[in-house]
């Protein structure tokens, strides 16, 4: 069968391409009928693509995260190496070299000019902490809403 509408009958056309003096047939569906499918398969497409991204996205997140947390064990390892090389091995100079590599390679050595640990650390640590209580404000206000069943 056909998906042509005859314009005499209005009924399924039954023999296509018969019907030219009646002004032919037309599509099943309506002009307005095939504007809307069309929008709608570009809105899956839209919404799909989208959906792709997202997933790119989270993706390329999870993998800055994961970054992150073994770079941060991995300075970890090294502190904790060095308090071994401290108490059982060569002793507090031999420990500030794994100190001393965990912080040249990636070059996040101090600066040359700084010469009061104390006063260093109080001035830069503030910057980490501001950021953290973001960090912690979101994390706490997620979950309130999730203990709450809003997410």
């Amino acid at each position: 069968m056909s998906d042509l509408i005859c314009r005499k009958s209005m009924q399924r056309c039954q023999h296509p391409g018969m019907c030219s003096p009646h002004g032919g047939c037309r599509p099943d569906k309506s002009e307005w009928q095939s504007g809307y499918d069309e929008g709608r398969r570009l809105g899956v497409k839209t919404a799909l693509d989208e959906r792709d991204q997202l997933k790119a996205d989270n993706e390329a997140l999870r993998m800055q995260v994961k970054e992150l947390d073994l770079t941060f064990g991995r300075y970890l390892l090294g502190m904790r190496a060095s308090v071994i090389e401290w108490q059982q091995g060569k002793g507090a100079d031999a420990a500030m070299r794994w100190i001393w590599n965990g912080l040249a390679g990636p070059g996040e050595l101090p600066p040359e000019e700084e010469t009061q640990a104390q006063a260093y650390f109080d001035r830069e640590v503030v910057k980490i902490e501001e950021g953290l209580e973001e960090v912690y404000a979101y994390r706490d206000k997620r979950r309130r809403e999730k203990a709450q069943g809003g997410i």
